[in-house]
């Protein structure tokens, strides 16, 4: 790491060579697209006749989507982690060079891995820092693939937490038993209180005058707890 009053110099010379080596990380492409175009869906005829039917072609992009879609986590974390270890090797062949009298071990690439990772999630401790454009492009383009990148992880995590169509199918058939209780219990009250408020009515026009002030008051009670029983 860099100590406190150490600077890079303003004008490095970085050999061409290891310019042109920072590129050769793109043949990967080749080795994926090798990997997902001999895979066993994009072979099968099943599925590129069912795909012809529906007027979808199964190419490169079709295939890396499925894959997502069937495996996302694996496929994110294997991107991610191929990415931090390339960037790192491209990160200690650009900064090795400002440093011209510890070029083979003054940066460490576990270093540049630790670098990787905190300016992937835009955290950015400071404590490695890099002083060559090329190194600053670099942390840029992380910074920004890192931010892709966070997204989509976002949006797969929520979607993993959503509920297939059975477990909310289980979910509405539990809601709509308890709600059936509910119902049940509902029509019981009323139909009790509904009972208790005709026998007082029927008490009250029975009882004397002396005798129907009391049947009258439990009257008004019944039909209170008989519009309650309505309401809930």
């Amino acid at each position: 790491m860099l100590g406190a009053g150490e600077t890079c110099l303003n004008h490095v010379f970085i050999p061409v060579d290891v310019l042109l080596s920072l590129p050769m990380f793109l043949r990967l492409y080749i080795a994926f697209r090798y990997l997902i175009l001999h895979s066993a869906k994009f072979q099968d005829p099943g599925t590129k006749a069912m795909a012809g039917f529906n007027q979808v072609t199964v190419d490169f992009p079709f295939v890396v989507r499925s894959q997502l879609n069937e495996r996302p986590l694996f496929i994110v974390t294997v991107s991610t982690a191929v990415l931090w270890l390339i960037m790192a090797w491209m990160l200690t062949q650009c900064e090795r060079y400002c440093h011209p009298d510890d070029r083979s071990s003054y940066r460490h690439i576990g270093d540049f891995i630790w670098f990787e990772v905190v300016t992937f999630f835009s955290i950015g401790y400071g404590d490695v820092q890099v002083k060559t454009y090329c190194g600053r492009a670099l942390a840029i383009l992380t910074g920004i693939i890192g931010t892709m990148m966070s997204s989509l992880l976002i949006a797969l995590v929520g979607r993993m937490m959503q509920l297939s169509l059975s477990e909310r199918r289980v979910n509405q058939v539990i809601a709509e038993s308890q709600l059936t209780t509910r119902y049940k219990n509902s029509a019981a009250r009323v139909l009790q209180n509904t009972w208790r408020v005709i026998k007082q009515k029927r008490l009250v026009g029975a009882a004397e005058d002396n005798s129907s002030r009391p049947s009258l008051m439990r009257l008004r009670l019944g039909q209170r707890n008989f519009l309650r029983a309505i309401t809930q």
